[in-house]
């Protein structure tokens, strides 16, 4: 037998359900789910027909309908089974399709599997289809018992009404509208509602040291699953007279050769390794990335075009929340990045365009050449920048312009006020100045031609613990999305 298939019947039965029972009439009790975006279903054994007995599987039809005019940004479809009731959790497998998803090595993360609904072919009415099943069977096969399960689908993880556990009617985060708002002069207006695009990461110490232990173990175990994934496309060719390419003993060396220098490489970063998880795990700050995706114009005005909103803040605590933090701050009173502090920024769809033009075209230069984007560009904030200060800053302004004929600049220090900043929820409100700078003074003096303040607020809940793989937040990799930056719709799939 082929290396994926050495462990007998607990390897070979999820296979053969995973490539071969793909149709609804292998099974008894399939049921149909139907998402939107965002969406979230839920169930258990105990609410879809009792315990999954031994060699068996059970078996969902999930279609998703992606929502029109909203964004044209991909969603991602999180598929997460767990185990209940005592059931040993590595007796049971997830396939999604016809792919047997891969075990995490640790066991405090989620058993799921994320697919990027741009990667879907969509079915004549629009939606796209999942064929999910739960298999049952254990290492020892023979040994197998009922299992008791559960089983979450989500449609981008991200919902602005509350799952459980969000807000609730009566609390304070609950009294901010779901979404998010930024209302100010100009480019600074972007909003969004209930149905936002929002992704988060409230990042605490433990969680970021648990995030490094994991990273090499989970490397490895990749590269072990992609070489299983080798083989078992290889034998299939071979069994249905397709010329490979490779043959078996080519597979089983350059498997050899991969996994030694995975193991080596390891081996030699893991003492740096350990050092950094310990010293993230000494850490005494949280922080918070997170990105909205919205429409320009004001929470009154329909339509608009698209535009995001970045948050960057550094929290105090190890794990967060409600507080208030300025958005300038003397850095020197405090360890280094530890000072506690926010940025806002907002992306227009001239910005987001030129970025995708960027990176659309960064392999068609020179090499070492950064692409310019589109020509002639304006200033897509029209002269809008923000202004924040310390007290020290503004002594400072003040005594600059004693005895000058220019007038001093001064500026608050803005606020965030955090109410909720927890794993799974982000509620708060901010405010800060910004001035319109005139693109020439036309004298000595450079004085703001304009003087606004910029206020928001964001409400937006998911469903990401601390422990998970960090898929909901945006973080995971091949994703194409990161907290905390813009989201550019690229299609990765073009030639």
């Amino acid at each position: 037998a082929i290396r994926p298939y050495r462990n007998g019947f607990y390897a070979l039965y999820p296979e053969f359900v995973a490539q071969y029972l793909t149709e609804d009439r292998f099974y008894g009790t399939l049921e149909e789910v139907d998402l939107g975006a965002p969406g979230l279903f839920e169930t258990t054994s105990s609410t879809s027909g009792g315990p999954l007995g031994p060699l068996a599987t059970r078996a969902w039809r999930v279609r998703v309908r992606l929502p029109e005019g909203v964004s044209s940004l991909p969603y991602r479809v999180r598929f997460t089974l767990d185990a209940e009731g005592g059931t040993d959790r590595d007796d049971l497998h997830l396939i999604v399709d016809q792919d047997v998803v891969g075990r995490p090595v640790d066991p405090t993360a989620p058993y799921a599997a994320v697919e990027r609904t741009d990667f879907a072919e969509p079915a004549a009415d629009g939606t796209l289809e999942y064929f999910v099943r739960v298999a049952n069977v254990a290492e020892a096969a023979e040994a197998t018992e009922e299992a008791e399960f559960s089983l979450r689908v989500e449609v981008d993880g991200f919902y602005g009404d509350a799952p459980t556990g969000g807000p609730a009617g009566g609390e304070v985060g609950g009294e901010l509208p779901p979404g998010f708002a930024v209302i100010g002069p100009g480019p600074w207006a972007c909003r969004g509602d209930a149905r936002t695009r929002a992704v988060f990461d409230l990042m605490t110490p433990d969680e970021l040291g648990r995030d490094i232990d994991r990273a090499a173990p989970e490397m490895a175990q990749d590269l072990s699953d992609m070489m299983d994934d080798m083989e078992i496309m290889l034998r299939r060719m071979e069994q249905q007279g397709a010329a490979a390419g490779m043959t078996s003993a080519q597979i089983a060396e350059l498997r050899r050769q991969a996994e030694a220098e995975m193991e080596a490489a390891i081996a030699e970063a893991q003492p740096d390794i350990d050092a950094a998880a310990d010293e993230m795990r000494t850490e005494q700050v949280t922080r918070l990335l997170a990105t909205f995706v919205g429409r320009a114009g004001s929470v009154r005005q329909a339509g608009g075009s698209e535009c995001q909103v970045t948050l960057a803040a550094t929290l105090t605590g190890r794990e967060g929340g409600a507080q208030i933090l300025p958005g300038a701050v003397d850095a020197d009173r405090y360890r280094e990045d530890a000072a506690p502090s926010f940025g806002i920024v907002v992306f227009t769809q001239e910005v987001l365009d030129f970025l995708r033009n960027v990176f659309a075209t960064a392999g068609d230069g020179p090499p070492g050449t950064v692409p310019l984007g589109p020509a002639g560009m304006d200033d897509p904030l029209d002269g809008w920048g923000v202004c924040t200060m310390t007290d020290e800053e503004r002594q400072n302004a003040r005594h600059a312009a004693t005895g000058s004929e220019c007038p001093a600049v001064l500026c608050t220090a803005g606020k965030l006020v955090l109410e909720h900043a927890e794993q799974g929820w982000i509620a708060g409100s901010f405010q800060f100045e910004v001035l319109k700078w005139p693109d020439d003074t036309g004298g000595r003096c450079r004085v703001p031609a304009g003087r606004d303040t910029v206020t928001g607020h964001f409400n937006v809940v998911s469903t990401d613990d601390g422990f998970d793989d960090n898929s909901l937040s945006g973080a995971g990799l091949g994703l194409g999305v990161l907290a905390g930056a813009p989201i550019l719709d690229l299609d990765i799939n073009d030639e």
